[in-house]
């Protein structure tokens, strides 16, 4: 996995038909966005969307620290945000 840094997603995985399953598998790298000095911090490490599947998936996601969340606020969700 090459260094990832920023805030944001690192993988989103979006299944869009009932036919079309997107999966992560055993053949996929462990989703580790700490790695080569990268902090991973304020980075989602999975986004399921839709038809997917991660059964076989066994890796881990090691990620950093939250930034810049209010724990107290509450939040307002809608379709895509939280």
């Amino acid at each position: 996995m090459e260094k990832v840094e920023g805030y944001g997603v690192g993988v989103y995985l979006k299944g869009k038909k009932l036919l079309m399953k997107l999966k992560i598998d055993g053949n996929t790298p462990e989703l580790n966005y700490t790695l080569d000095g990268a902090t991973g911090n304020g980075i989602i490490g999975l986004f399921l969307d839709g038809n997917t599947d991660i059964a076989n998936y066994g890796k881990g996601i090691t990620v950093g620290n939250s930034v810049g969340v209010n724990t107290t606020a509450p939040k307002i969700c809608n379709r895509y945000l939280c």
